[in-house]
């Protein structure tokens, strides 16, 4: 919906092929309704504040780097649109941002969220799944043709997709079908050779809790937990040259030098980046020698991932399974 509609507040969508075994996906949706959208009091009192901080801000950095003025935007897996102010800054403002995510109760959040701040760029609000349908098909994103979008954004959650192949190789397909010839998806994700060190054996401080249950090349999961934020949530392992390959069907290539840990993209963005220099102390971001050494561990079990749409895969469906269109009535 357009945030000058009041009364259809998005759409919802149903994939009408095999859903597969869902029961990982509702778990994690659950987990992440129940979550409180926090105030920036409640922020800054959180006991893990100085993570928050830093994964904020390597965020914002991630799409100061590749998002400019006037841009069209995707954000998949947008949650309760926590990224807002991401696209509306004194260095840029984007033209539009499309949020969609597997949750109504966190979209309407989002919509109320963005709504209230009165940000520059336009904005529609959308609940669907991404892994598991083409949310090109039929109407679903109405005048958003193929091929539309400069940036594709998913945050903190591309590795959910890893659960099985097709939802992979589903959400790969959304992310290329949006994406104009040279723009680009930028995501932040668990580090695979980190959680992995981790998770030989049993990993457990006063802070993160990890815990393994099995290992294939899809489905790799483990049980997450993160003071203040997150109790036991299952999530997956995504093994960057797999993904990597995976892509290529996809048209979309890997940017390797912007695939990179936290601890290092930390460290390059602060070197040599001078608006990430700005955003980190505009964001109070605690120095490093300041953070305690479980916090920073926990920081650094994530990476950066970045790919370039190089070539169009017109025809490539994979049988994605289509949307069945619903309307969403709520008047926030």
């Amino acid at each position: 919906m357009n945030t000058n509609k009041k009364r259809k507040f998005g759409l919802g969508y149903k994939g009408d092929g095999d859903d597969g075994d869902s029961t990982t996906q509702n778990t994690v949706m659950n987990h992440y309704d129940a979550r409180p959208a926090h105030s920036r009091q409640g922020f800054y009192r959180s006991s893990i504040a100085a993570i928050k901080k830093l994964n904020s801000w390597t965020k914002a950095c991630l799409v100061n780097q590749f998002c400019k003025a006037n841009y069209k935007v995707l954000e998949l897996c947008a949650g309760k649109g926590q990224e807002a102010a991401k696209y509306d800054n004194k260095h840029f403002t984007v033209n539009e941002v499309i949020w969609m995510d597997i949750s109504a109760q966190s979209i309407r959040e989002a919509y109320q969220r963005i709504t209230k701040d009165k940000r520059k760029y336009k904005s529609q609000f959308l609940a669907g799944d991404c892994f598991q349908v083409n949310i090109f098909s039929s109407d679903i994103l109405g005048s958003h043709n193929l091929y539309t979008f400069d940036l594709v954004s998913c945050q903190m959650a591309f590795h959910y997709c890893f659960e099985s192949e097709i939802k992979a190789r589903c959400m790969l397909y959304n992310i290329s079908s949006a994406l104009k010839l040279n723009g680009f998806f930028i995501a932040t994700l668990p580090n695979y050779n980190r959680v992995r060190q981790k998770l030989d054996h049993s990993y457990k401080t006063d802070i993160i809790t990890l815990k393994w249950d099995y290992y294939p090349n899809f489905g790799a999961r483990y049980k997450f937990t993160l003071k203040d934020a997150i109790k036991s949530c299952p999530e997956y392992l995504v093994h960057i040259p797999l993904v990597e390959q995976l892509a290529k069907e996809y048209g979309l290539q890997l940017v390797k030098e912007h695939t990179i840990p936290f601890n290092k993209y930390h460290h390059i963005q602060l070197s040599s980046n001078p608006i990430a220099q700005d955003l980190y102390n505009k964001m109070k971001v605690p120095k490093k020698d300041s953070i305690d050494i479980k916090q920073w561990e926990a920081y650094d079990l994530y990476q950066t991932m970045v790919f370039k749409k190089v070539k169009q895969i017109d025809g490539i469906s994979n049988n994605i399974p289509s949307f069945q269109k619903h309307t969403i009535e709520n008047d926030p």
